[in-house]
């Protein structure tokens, strides 16, 4: 709540901050009563914790009467795509232009939900959560939450396989993908690369990455129960590829460990950061909700979609309390 009251504070005027921060004070030291009259905000009002308590409980309740959810996908705006390029001027960035790159991340979007629901590529979806984020650093992005049916889900390798894929492409029979997914689908690299990666935690030599990369070679995909599967990561010598990017003016050599999960279809048709992953738990239902205890300007939208007849929803809703 810090963050959040310090946002609060540099937006208003001089006189407004000091009321806000005397106002503040009182409610700090228990003094609320003579520091004017109590509102309680209704859980409809955007941005506060009530409506993403109100959210998370709604979506736990379709969860109940549904089921766990079985993908995890994320979509993040690429700032390379064609339609954002030719819409510049000659001396902008895409960083100064967010209304173009917010644009054209929604028709994206849109086309990949309409792929998903519509033409079911990843099988059939029952429900599906959605949240897109708009922030004040990093770019768009959106996490979906798919909800199958149980002969679209993923319950052996083999189905994993066939929906998701965790190595570099071979740059011959596939020159497209691998090219893509090399500099899109390749967690930033860290370790000896880089011991001062955001995603490195630690002190010293003892620092490590906290998503667990690079992951171990695997010559087929393991299915653990109520666990993130561990996806088939093959070494060159069983048939596995690399790239070289280049960190720091320096070339690095990535290999299929540091691959993120993806379909090759979706990165194919939008050429973007999209990673896909199968899961177990409703833990993935909490990720989308974080930003309940975070600063609200962080966030500028939060939807909820359930792609259910909005009378069975309904009824939902009306025969659960919590």
């Amino acid at each position: 709540m810090t963050r959040q009251k310090q946002n609060i504070v540099t937006s208003l005027g001089p006189n407004q901050a000091e009321k806000y921060k005397g106002l503040y004070d009182a409610v700090a030291e228990g003094d609320s009563a003579n520091a004017g009259r109590r509102i309680v905000l209704l859980p409809s009002i955007y941005g506060f914790p009530r409506f993403y308590n109100e959210c998370f409980q709604n979506s736990m309740i379709v969860v109940q009467h549904i089921g766990k959810p079985s993908y995890f996908i994320t979509i993040t705006t690429n700032p390379n795509w064609d339609e954002i390029k030719n819409s510049l001027h000659p001396t902008e960035e895409p960083k100064d232009r967010s209304d173009i790159c917010g644009g054209v991340f929604k028709i994206k979007y849109s086309s990949l939900i309409d792929d998903i629901l519509k033409q079911n590529i990843l099988g059939k979806v029952v429900a599906h959560y959605s949240t897109t984020e708009w922030q004040k650093r990093g770019l768009t992005h959106s996490h979906i939450l798919l909800i199958m049916t149980e002969d679209s889900k993923p319950k052996t390798a083999d189905a994993i396989d066939q929906v998701f894929y965790c190595e570099i492409h071979d740059k011959v029979t596939n020159p497209i993908l691998h090219k893509i997914i090399p500099s899109c689908n390749i967690h930033d690299s860290c370790g000896q690369a880089n011991m001062m990666s955001s995603c490195m935690e630690g002190l010293g030599q003892q620092r490590y990455c906290s998503k667990g990369y690079p992951k171990a070679f695997r010559q087929a995909t393991f299915v653990a129960e109520n666990s993130f599967p561990e996806y088939r990561r093959r070494d060159r010598q069983y048939g596995g590829h690399t790239h070289t990017i280049q960190l720091g003016g320096q070339e690095f050599t990535v290999d299929n460990r540091w691959n993120v999960p993806y379909n090759p279809f979706l990165s194919l048709r939008y050429q973007c950061h999209i990673s896909c992953e199968v899961v177990h738990s409703v833990k993935a239902v909490k990720y989308l909700y974080k930003y309940q205890t975070r600063s609200l300007s962080l966030l500028r939208m939060i939807k909820v979609i359930v792609s259910m007849p909005k009378m069975r929803l309904k009824l939902i809703l009306m025969h659960s309390t919590y």
